[in-house]
């Protein structure tokens, strides 16, 4: 990377934290930070580790179900290990830095693999980027959804794919597709194009996922 590349990652970083934490400050200050998915992430992680049921159960109110399949609470457990405002807290953090995360992995896919030409001023493509993201971001710190993460994943088995880290690439692929399954549709390139390797690391990550929550 150049050294222009690492002022546009540092300049975007920083703007990106700085709109998720005034986010976080916000809802805070206004008694709106309540998010209520976190809150059925924390609270099924909760019985997943005491053996009680975390499926048809409601954890908040209007749906509050927890939709996803267990090996996706073991990342919810540390959490577990904090009250749950600071839990909460910590989550929003990590979803802004995943922001941030994403704008830089899909600057450099872009800039890589999709732009036709040289991306003259890569700093204001990435801030009118994040303008037109700026609402759908709002609204998932407030719910503490894990959308963000996922499409990190995805971004990160992306980039290990295409610079033959195909290890890498499938876990990260499994990891997405074990939290919403309706992501292994994103399988149909690599099966269309023949990447039987790639394929298969997804699949025994996938198979480990759905094993992993009975050997515990």
């Amino acid at each position: 990377m150049t050294r222009q590349d690492y002022r546009t990652y540092a300049w975007v970083t920083a703007l990106v934290s700085l709109i998720g934490v005034l986010t976080i400050v916000v809802n805070a200050v206004n008694g709106r930070f309540h998010p209520g998915d976190f809150q059925v992430y924390y609270t099924a992680a909760q019985r997943f580790a005491t053996d009680e049921p975390v499926y048809l159960v409601s954890f908040y109110s209007g749906s509050g179900l927890y939709k996803y399949s267990p090996a996706t609470l073991f990342f919810f457990l540390p959490y577990t290990l904090l009250p749950y405002e600071m839990g909460a807290l910590l989550h929003s953090l990590l979803l802004t830095a995943a922001y941030a995360a994403c704008f830089i992995l899909l600057y450099g896919i872009v800039r890589d693999y999709l732009a036709p030409a040289p991306v003259r001023k890569p700093a204001w493509l990435l801030v009118l980027s994040f303008v037109c993201i700026l609402v759908p971001m709002n609204r998932e710190l407030y719910l503490g959804n894990i959308n963000m993460v996922l499409l990190l994943f995805c971004l990160l088995s992306i980039r290990a794919f295409t610079t033959g880290h195909t290890w890498q690439g499938g876990w990260w692929l499994a990891l997405s597709i074990l939290a919403k399954p309706y992501l292994a549709i994103l399988l149909l390139p690599l099966i269309l194009r023949g990447r039987w390797k790639e394929t298969g690391i997804t699949g025994l990550g996938i198979v480990t996922g759905l094993l992993l929550p009975f050997l515990r």
